[in-house]
């Protein structure tokens, strides 16, 4: 086997140093993205230089509603006026993108009160712009408005407004599980009082009457009595049982009529009000109708008919005003 020459082999160590300089200066120059990125996402106005921070005293508020109280070290509020407000403003002219983060020295915030930032700029000078600010450890937590599209232009005046919220009037949570419950137990109480209703007329129709006693003072007690005289008139449901047809005018009866005949081999229909077809009954079959008043009975040739031109030769073996029973022969 003829030998074959091979290229000279390359050492890792003749390639290292190249490569490594070029991942190093990748994961640098990712490291520098991702921070630039962050800094961008993050921080607020300038990153190097800028406007110095701003700062207000008390004697530099104005009380606008409310019942609050001047002092040396700032303002009391006392209580909010009708409404449930207090407001509590300054003059300022400040531009938006140099200050966004606004804070307010707020001590000892009560609970269940709601903080609001209120200002104008001449961007927007026709409209009061507002921002809901956080209440953290009784204290009003500091606002960044740098993603707000309304902390535009020139801010030329600036408020605190403090809502004390009223029974309703705004939304919460509290109130809305509050009313959820009332109107829960005004529904739960019609229902029990109708439930009672129910319970005291069920008691008066049924308390102390038998099996038999009970289904006869039933919605269905005069179909329940037919049938009970129907099951005198049928052979015995062994297991060679004869098929009964049921038909009545409504879903209700068909149903409930069947109920009654079992253990019979009985055949409804429990959607339509529909008679079976003569070729589906044989010698033998019994049909029982209630309040069907498109069958048609004649003695005299023992033939039943319905329908169009639909007929079978039957023996009438129990009838009353609006129900029968016939024997298809």
């Amino acid at each position: 086997m003829p030998s074959e020459s091979l290229a000279p082999a390359v050492s890792p160590s003749q390639l290292a140093p190249s490569a490594l300089l070029i991942a190093v200066a990748v994961f640098a120059t990712s490291a520098v993205l991702c921070v630039i990125g962050y800094l961008a996402l993050t921080v607020s106005g300038p990153w190097v230089g800028g406007p110095s921070e701003r700062h207000w005293t008390a004697q530099e508020l104005t009380v606008r509603r409310g019942d609050a109280r001047p002092g040396k070290d700032g303002i009391s509020v006392l209580g909010p006026d009708e409404t449930g407000i207090v407001v509590i403003a300054l003059n300022a002219s400040l531009r938006s993108r140099d200050y966004p983060v606004i804070a307010w020295d707020a001590l000892n915030v009560p609970d269940g009160v709601e903080a609001t930032l209120l200002w104008y700029s001449d961007f927007r000078a026709s409209r009061t712009l507002t921002r809901a600010l956080a209440i953290e450890g009784h204290r009003i937590a500091p606002t960044d408005l740098a993603q707000d599209r309304n902390w535009i232009g020139t801010i030329g005046g600036v408020a605190l407004a403090r809502w004390t919220p009223n029974l309703v009037g705004s939304f919460r949570p509290a109130i809305v599980a509050v009313g959820f419950l009332a109107a829960w137990l005004a529904l739960d109480a019609r229902w029990q009082w109708n439930l009672l209703r129910q319970a005291d007329a069920t008691i008066e129709q049924y308390a102390g009457k038998s099996w038999r006693e009970r289904h006869l003072v039933a919605e269905d007690g005069a179909l329940f009595a037919f049938i009970e005289q129907a099951r005198g008139k049928l052979p015995p449901a062994v297991e060679a049982a004869p098929r009964v047809f049921m038909v009545a005018d409504s879903d209700y009866l068909r149903g409930r009529g069947a109920y009654y005949l079992y253990p019979y081999n009985v055949y409804f229909d429990p959607a339509h009000d529909s008679i079976p077809s003569a070729s589906t009954m044989r010698a033998g079959d019994y049909l029982l109708a209630y309040s069907r008043g498109r069958l048609l009975y004649k003695p005299a040739s023992g033939r039943l008919s319905w329908g169009a031109g639909e007929s079978v030769a039957a023996e009438l073996l129990l009838g009353e005003p609006g129900a029968a029973l016939f024997r298809v022969r």
